[in-house]
């Protein structure tokens, strides 16, 4: 029987495969498919935020210079607008509300908010114009 769930935070015991690798301290999940196992992971390090990974069956929605496992964390923001809907379905429905504030600081309602999305969404404009002119 496959596990249906995920943690929503998880600290790592041993040593990431990221490119991140010694600062590569734990994962967030952002949108997790359990039938597929397909997911859009944050990683975490004593300094904030390395990047995210992103599943190989989900590559095909990222702009084609980004179609990559790994993201860095400059370009975080375009991941997050590509996936927004789903992300925040994922965490509306599966991620409990304290876990959620207790990695963000903030509500769901208020990192999903209107100038989230904006902020987003100019960052993937941004991206576009510059690796796609």
């Amino acid at each position: 029987m496959s596990s249906q769930k995920i943690e929503f935070h998880k600290t790592y015991t041993r040593m990431s495969r990221s490119p991140w690798k010694e600062s590569d301290l734990g994962r967030v999940a952002m949108l997790f498919d359990p039938d597929s196992k397909a997911g859009i992971y944050l990683h975490l390090g004593d300094r904030g935020i390395n990047g995210m990974s992103v599943s190989k069956s989900l590559h095909h929605k990222l702009p084609e210079a980004l179609q990559q496992q790994y993201i860095d964390a400059e370009l975080v923001d375009v991941v997050m607008y590509v996936f927004h809907a789903e992300i925040v379905n994922y965490c509306r429905e599966s991620v409990d509300e304290h876990a959620f504030r207790r990695i963000f600081l903030l509500s769901q309602d208020s990192f999903f908010s209107d100038s989230s999305l904006y902020r987003w969404q100019e960052a993937f404009d941004n991206f576009m114009e510059q690796c796609c002119n």
